[in-house]
C-alpha cells in the first residue's frame, strides 16, 4: 500500500526502524548535528565568507540551520528585521528556511514570494523524501507546510524522486525584496559542498546574495 506524503512525515522512527528491519534493511539512526569532521570545511568556508563581503553569503546545514554568515548578510537583514528579535519569534534557531516563511521574518518583504515559495517548497520536499526518517527534516518541512502564510497549491508534489534530491532542481533564484528605498535584486546562488547527499548530515550548503542591478549594491 502507498502512503501519502503526510503519512510519510508521520510515522515515528521506532516504526519506520521496524519497517525496515522486517524488509531485511539496517535501522536508520535519526542521527542530527553537523558532524566534527565537517568542521575544518566550516572553517574554510568561513574565510571565503569573510573574503566576498559585502556581498551577503551564508552556510547552513542539512536542515538550513544557520553555521555561519559575514557582515553582508548581517547587514542585509537588518534592512529589514533586528535579526535577533526574528531568531526569537521563530523559536530561537537560526534558521534560513524559516527566516523566509514566517510572518515575523523576511516572508512580508519578498515581491516575488509566489516562485520563491514554490521552488524553496519543492526543494525541501525532495530532501525530506530522500531522508525520509530524518527527524529534523521532518519537523522542520511539517513546520513550513503548516505555516499560515503558505497557499495550500505550494505543497503540491507533483515531480519525480527518483535520483539525487538536487536532479532538476534549480541552484540559483532570482530574490526581489521591497524595501522602503527601493527594490533589491538578487541572484541566489547555491552549492552543496562536503560530503555527498546519501551522508547528507555532513552536507554544508552555501548561499551567496548577488546584487543584480547597481541599485541593490547601494543599498547594500
Amino acid at each position: 500500500m502507498a502512503l501519502s506524503l503526510a503519512e510519510c512525515l508521520s510515522i515515528p522512527l521506532v516504526d519506520a526502524n521496524r519497517m525496515l528491519l522486517a524488509a531485511g534493511h539496517a535501522p536508520h539512526t535519526g542521527s542530527g548535528g553537523t558532524n566534527k569532521n565537517s568542521k575544518p570545511l566550516l572553517q574554510a568556508l568561513d574565510h571565503l565568507l569573510k573574503a566576498m563581503d559585502p556581498i551577503p553569503c551564508v552556510l547552513v546545514d542539512r536542515v538550513w540551520e544557520i553555521q555561519s554568515h559575514n557582515g553582508g548578510f548581517e547587514r542585509l537583514l537588518r534592512h529589514f528585521v533586528d535579526p535577533e528579535r526574528v531568531w526569537r519569534q521563530i523559536g530561537g534557531q537560526k534558521n534560513l528556511a524559516r527566516l523566509f516563511y514566517d510572518r515575523a521574518g523576511l516572508c512580508s518583504y519578498i515581491a516575488n514570494g509566489s516562485l520563491i515559495g514554490r521552488q524553496t517548497t519543492m526543494r525541501l520536499m525532495r530532501e525530506q523524501l530522500s531522508n525520509p526518517q530524518d527527524e529534523r527534516l521532518s519537523e522542520l518541512i511539517n513546520s513550513v507546510l503548516k505555516s499560515p502564510l503558505m497557499p495550500e497549491d505550494w505543497g503540491d508534489f507533483t515531480h519525480s524522486v527518483k535520483g539525487s534530491p538536487e536532479d532538476g532542481l534549480a541552484q540559483s533564484y532570482e530574490l526581489h525584496l521591497n524595501h522602503k528605498n527601493g527594490l533589491m535584486r538578487f541572484v541566489v546562488l547555491l552549492a552543496t559542498v562536503g560530503a555527498e547527499q546519501d551522508t547528507a548530515q555532513d552536507s554544508i550548503r552555501q548561499l551567496t546574495f548577488v546584487p543584480l542591478d547597481e541599485e541593490t549594491r547601494t543599498l547594500l
